[in-house]
């Protein structure tokens, strides 16, 4: 959406006019139609509660462990955030918009702060059962978790642990067919390779 969206931004036109803040008002309330449900990575508990209400999910839906969080969280003075508001600016308006947008649709649903915190409840019984609060630090500068005992065991730790592009690529060979949902809760060890991927699509051998 992005990326269209700003292919559709006339820069000439925003570098000649005088009043450019004015100009980016402008443009997005032209676009606003577009795009009505925003979400937050910052705010990610309650963006997550706030889609599940959208979608009718229940919050177990969308539960999570946490992964690959930095080991050292990065200060950043004041001088520099201004230099890069200054540099970003067409970005920071758009994302102060819809930052917006995103704090009007929050106010209005009732009780959303209790269910972040039923979120967070479930995600930290997650957490004990299928990590055990184990973690090790990686060289890229972020904590991997580790699963338990347990969590080696159940489909559902192993699930959160895996990484978005090989548990949709599980999940598309369960729906051609090409494994069946016991082949998925068998499979060993914390995270799968691409030889794994391989061996689990055409057998291994091949």
């Amino acid at each position: 959406w992005y990326q269209r969206r700003v292919r559709g931004f006339d820069f000439l036109k925003y570098y000649q006019s005088q009043d450019k803040d004015g100009f980016i008002d402008s443009w997005l309330r032209e676009k606003d139609t577009e795009l009505d449900f925003v979400l937050l990575t910052e705010q990610f508990d309650l963006s997550l509660v706030l889609l599940a209400r959208k979608m009718c999910w229940k919050l177990h839906d969308v539960a999570y462990l946490k992964s690959l969080e930095s080991i050292a969280k990065p200060t950043v003075s004041e001088a520099t955030k201004q230099k890069v508001l200054d540099i970003q600016r067409i970005d920071a308006k758009i994302y102060e918009y819809y930052k917006r947008i995103f704090w009007d649709n929050v106010n209005k649903e009732e009780g959303i702060m209790e269910e972040v915190e039923e979120l967070q409840r479930i995600n930290k019984e997650m957490a004990e059962k299928c990590i055990g609060g184990k973690t090790r630090a990686r060289n890229m500068g972020a904590y991997e978790l580790v699963l338990s005992p347990f969590g080696k065991t159940n489909f559902t730790c192993k699930a959160m642990a895996m990484r978005v592009l090989k548990f949709g690529q599980l999940i598309q060979m369960r729906d051609q067919g090409l494994r069946e949902d016991p082949d998925l809760a068998n499979i060993e060890g914390d995270y799968l390779t691409l030889q794994d991927l391989y061996d689990l699509r055409y057998g291994k051998g091949s």
